[in-house]
């Protein structure tokens, strides 16, 4: 199916939808929808506009329809069988009309979030966490966090007695008092 034919029948649709003429058309496929003239879909729709407008509307229309027709038969004669993906090839299962209480044409297909990448959590060990009582046993007495600077304090410590806690990063070394501290309580 051409791209020109699948937005003339999406478009018939769209109409439906801003006319409320979806529960008319429940249950039927995206084909059998384009079969539908777009004068029908007009003359079935509530009978809000006026008689002149629609009079006119209607001359319009009629010009419209056939000049779309036309232009659809082209389309069909100039459409090859191969069509490269995401152009032309949709699933029967897309092509149905649902009520007005799901959500509308999101179709069974639907996107699934990108795979999430392991998480790379790793546990304070014992000697990890002996160290930060040491380095830390003020903050951890007195119930509150320490700033960035004595993080970094702390962590130059560690590496000159070839301590563990300088290969964590601030704000895990933040983190890890704050539990603690909590803990506590």
């Amino acid at each position: 199916m051409s791209g020109f034919i699948e937005r003339v029948k999406i478009s018939k649709v769209l109409l439906m939808q801003d006319m409320d003429l979806t529960e008319k058309f429940v249950g039927k496929s995206l084909d059998e929808i384009g079969s539908i003239p777009f004068k029908d879909i007009l003359t079935s729709g509530p009978e809000t506009c006026c008689n002149e407008n629609r009079a006119e509307s209607q001359a319009e229309v009629d010009a419209e329809h056939t000049s779309l027709e036309c232009q659809a038969e082209v389309d069909a004669e100039h459409t090859s069988l191969d069509a490269p993906d995401g152009y032309g090839s949709m699933d029967e299962d897309d092509h149905t009309i649902s009520n007005g209480d799901e959500e509308e044409f999101e179709g069974k297909r639907k996107r699934k979030p990108p795979p999430q990448k392991g998480c790379k959590r790793q546990k304070f060990t014992e000697v990890e966490t002996e160290e930060i009582k040491t380095y830390f046993s003020e903050y951890l007495k007195s119930g509150i966090c320490p700033r960035k600077q004595q993080v970094e304090d702390a962590k130059q410590k560690s590496r000159k007695k070839t301590g563990q806690i300088w290969k964590r990063s601030n704000d895990k070394i933040i983190k890890k008092i704050s539990a603690m501290n909590h803990k506590k309580k």
